[in-house]
């Protein structure tokens, strides 16, 4: 049924409306899934999917009554894994490279881990976060 059909991945921010600061308060960072006939929300932490309705616009009227909002992250804020391609908001980051990786398996598989050691150790390499809510 969905064999073939382009996904539409973007990261968001869902921000809470009832909070009185200059932007609504921040909730987490997730993906917009969007494909033909449906809408999505996935938690890449978590690994779950929820709120799955058939419109974009259908998702964020389904949002905006729990007195939510939808804020795209912007793209320098965001990375997706160089190994997996998940998206991630924290993770291994390489400067000898700009690569990211957002697990130890990954690391493992594309670089090694006694090579992330020893980049560690001088400094080109380290765990970091991405967003800035």
């Amino acid at each position: 049924m969905f064999v073939n059909q382009k996904i539409q991945k973007t990261p968001i921010y869902l921000i809470d409306k009832e909070k009185k600061e200059s932007n609504g308060h921040f909730v987490q960072p997730l993906l917009l899934i969007e494909m033909s006939g449906i809408a999505g929300l996935y938690n890449p932490v978590s690994k779950y999917i929820g709120v799955v309705c058939t419109t974009r616009k259908e998702l964020e009227q389904r949002l905006l009554s729990k007195n939510l909002q939808i804020k795209t992250i912007p793209e320098e804020q965001y990375r997706f894994c160089d190994s997996c391609s998940e998206f991630m908001q924290e993770g291994y980051y390489f400067e000898t490279d700009d690569n990211s990786y957002c697990s130890r398996d990954c690391v493992d598989k594309k670089v090694g881990w006694k090579k992330y050691l020893r980049l560690y150790n001088s400094g080109l390499a380290f765990w970091t976060t991405w967003y800035n809510a």
